[in-house]
């Protein structure tokens, strides 16, 4: 038998048990599993950001918002990055965030 070390989520505190044989093979199943998703969670915690930052400058093209020919570019630059993100970046943990116009 093997101990584990488990967070109690009744208690919140980390506490020691034993695994049988069974119980080892399939913990270490159900850790690889959750290991091998880590990029597939990453992604889709990093389309959550870009979603959220787009969605925060959607107001620059409101019809009733003036701004200059440059900084529309600008922003347009900006939310284009925001939206290739998903495609340039094969290890979602080497994102670069752009910096939000002002």
């Amino acid at each position: 038998m093997r101990k584990k070390l488990i967070m109690d989520l009744s208690t919140g505190k980390q506490r020691t048990i034993s695994l049988s044989s069974d119980e080892e093979i399939k913990r270490d199943a159900e850790e690889a599993k959750w290991e091998a998703e880590k990029p597939k969670r990453l992604l889709n915690e990093i389309r959550e950001k870009r979603n959220k930052l787009l969605s925060e400058s959607d107001w620059v093209h409101f019809p009733d918002v003036k701004l200059s020919e440059s900084k529309k570019e600008i922003w347009n630059n900006y939310r284009q990055f925001l939206r290739d993100i998903p495609q340039s970046f094969k290890n979602p943990e080497d994102v670069k965030w752009p910096e939000k116009p002002e």
